[in-house]
């Protein structure tokens, strides 16, 4: 069984904030440079104001004279003779919001719940009314302000006063010189009673309430009631009620408890786009003691104790609950709705959880740590993404990148994307986009700036900037020099402007391109080489993402053979033979040994050619002397 979410309180002491409302009067506020005191000068009638102070300002003593403003206590400036005892409104800046618009009767709001006194005369007059109906099941049925679901009649008239309470909070009629003033004071009230004589409800009663909304094209819920087990049939009407383009407000509980901690409250809890769970902050922007909380289960917060509102016996009462806080957002939803009626269920949903007023008490205990706030909920004043530094419309390949600067009304953020891609955010997008990573095609670059109230606004102005992309030369190689130092070793590294670039290289020892045409374009920058010995080139090409192929970068280095390794000391001292022949090396104690292999000596014992590569020498050195074959002297027999 439901239960509604409700604590009756005290009533809470008047809270009052200074509106500083500059009014200029007949007097003048001067301030001279030799005293920290100030002097009241009175105009004189007829006189006017601006002159007298352009005349007293021309005096260099003068450090500055301006009207004496007037300074009066902060009210809702309607005539609602207890309106000084809605705290709430001033919390949230409701009369701040009333100047950029106080709603219309084309909203309505059902309140599911037990039942509206809607002959209060606060009431009477914002009751929603249709001289026929739709009942659940799309039937024509006879209603009177709603509809009775517990006895199933057309009659919604309360047998208790949370009804009615949760109705004033949303609705009750502004500035008729009675108690209080609704949220959206010009915004219809369906009442359909779901909670009986015992202030319980089946989920069937609600499902079918839900469903009768659905029908009468009403796109606000209020819900100021729950439990803790989850209902498939309940869920499934919410979800309805979401494609029907509806948001469902619902009240977060009054259990103290975390729900996010393993016991939640339905229907709050439930993971869907249209519901907002909410829970209660007091005078002090605090917590409430009994309003549950839930860093992913609990939305936003909203005034929620001693709230003064509409009761039975046409009189009125303050009460606290989660209950209480659900009808100012239900209320607010309304206001905007009437403000701008284009924007989708998820767009308004967006307003209100995103614009609220970050409060410390609410910091990970709500999925925004913020309590709702009405004027910047309407405001208009939204940020605009302003795109500087574009390439031309029509081409863009010779521009390195695309910069972008944001500036407007409140941007402390923005993120962009480029064409289909995901939204990015950033602090910066410079040179992000270099022109030779698109295809050629005509692509978009999308932004949208974002506020100090922390969460991206579906509504801020989205600048949207498309060229064509006529992409018809590649980025010439880079990194590629020529290398003059002979090395046994080379390796080369490449790249290119396009950082999307293929390459394809040779290695040769040709300073033209052998083979380059015909090798496939691939990833790696870089190879290295060991050979040939001389004089070696590489040959490197690159192709971006468009098929342009760049020039071929041509470049040398010079390879030679690794210096032998020395041969251990040998104890020979003279001359030697052997093979087919001997000989003696220069002085100085150096020794050669020198024989030849078989074969190395043709058919008429004549040597054409002696093969050093063959030539095998046995090398005794004392001293660091070279072998010189000039004076080597070999004795050779055929």
């Amino acid at each position: 069984m439901l239960s509604f979410l409700t604590t009756l309180a005290l009533v809470a002491s008047p809270l009052f904030s200074y509106a500083e409302v500059a009014e200029e009067v007949n007097e003048v506020i001067v301030k001279y440079e030799h005293t920290e005191e100030i002097s009241v000068i009175e105009v004189p009638e007829g006189v006017e104001i601006e002159d007298v102070i352009d005349a007293i300002e021309a005096n260099p003593a003068v450090e500055y004279a301006e009207p004496n403003f007037t300074r009066k206590l902060f009210d809702l400036g309607i005539n609602d003779p207890q309106a000084n005892l809605l705290w709430g409104h001033e919390m949230i800046e409701l009369a701040e919001a009333w100047q950029l618009g106080t709603g219309t009767q084309d909203v309505s709001v059902a309140v599911i719940d037990t039942g509206v006194l809607y002959t209060h005369p606060d009431l009477s007059g914002s009751m929603w009314d249709s001289p026929s109906c739709l009942n659940e099941n799309a039937s024509t049925t006879t209603c009177i302000y709603g509809y009775d679901i517990v006895d199933n009649d057309s009659d919604p008239l309360p047998t208790h006063f949370h009804g009615t309470h949760v109705a004033g909070i949303v609705a009750a009629t502004r500035n008729n010189n009675l108690g209080v003033a609704g949220v959206a004071p010009r915004a219809k009230i369906m009442a359909l009673r779901i909670f009986g004589a015992n202030n319980e409800a089946s989920v069937d009663d609600e499902v079918r309430a839900i469903d009768f909304a659905i029908q009468n094209g009403i796109k606000i819920i209020n819900a100021s009631y729950g439990g803790s087990a989850s209902s498939t049939a309940e869920y499934e009407a919410i979800k309805r009620f979401r494609d029907a383009g509806g948001i469902f407000i619902a009240a977060a509980g009054n259990e103290s408890r975390n729900s996010d901690g393993g016991t939640h409250n339905y229907p709050s809890d439930y993971d869907l786009e249209n519901i907002i769970s909410v829970a209660a902050t007091d005078q002090n922007d605090g917590l409430a003691s009994f309003s549950n909380w839930g860093a992913t289960s609990v939305d936003v917060g909203a005034p929620g104790i001693a709230i003064r509102s509409t009761v039975l016996n046409d009189d009125y009462a303050d009460v606290s609950g989660t209950s209480m806080a659900t009808p100012y957002v239900a209320g607010l939803v309304a206001l905007l709705w009437s403000t701008e009626p284009s924007l989708t269920y998820a767009e308004v949903r967006e307003r209100i959880v995103a614009r609220g007023d970050a409060i410390a008490s609410l910091a990970g205990k709500t999925v925004t740590g913020r309590r709702v706030n009405a004027y910047n909920t309407l405001s208009t004043t939204t940020p605009v993404a302003v795109l500087s530094n574009l390439p031309d419309t029509t081409d863009v390949s010779a521009v390195p990148g695309i910069n972008v600067t944001v500036s407007g009304n409140d941007v402390s953020s923005y993120k962009y994307k480029l064409d289909s891609a995901d939204w990015s955010a950033t602090t910066s997008i410079s040179t992000a986009i270099t022109a030779d990573n698109l295809l050629n095609a005509t692509h978009t670059l999308s932004v949208i700036a974002g506020t100090s109230w922390g969460l991206w606004q579906l509504e801020a102005s989205s600048t949207d900037y498309a060229w064509a992309v006529n992409d018809t030369t590649a980025s010439d190689i880079t990194g590629l020099s020529n290398d003059l130092t002979e090395r046994t070793e080379k390796t080369w590294s490449w790249s290119s402007g396009d950082t999307s670039a293929t390459f394809r290289f040779e290695v040769s020892a040709s300073s033209t391109p052998e083979t380059l045409g015909g090798a496939s374009y691939g990833t790696a920058t870089s190879t290295s080489t060991t050979s040939p010995l001389g004089t070696v080139y590489i040959h490197v090409q690159a192709k971006d993402n468009n098929g342009n192929e760049s020039a071929t970068a041509t470049v040398s280095a010079v390879l030679v053979a690794p210096a032998p390794e020395p041969e251990p000391p040998s104890s020979g001292g003279g001359g030697g033979g052997g093979g087919g022949g001997g000989g003696g090396g220069g002085g100085g104690g150096n020794t050669a040994t020198i024989s030849l292999k078989a074969g190395d000596i043709n058919s008429d014992s004549k040597v054409d050619l002696l093969d050093f590569n063959s030539l095998m020498i046995n090398w005794n050195s004392r001293s660091n002397a070279f072998l010189d074959f000039n004076s080597l002297m070999i004795n050779w027999t055929t």
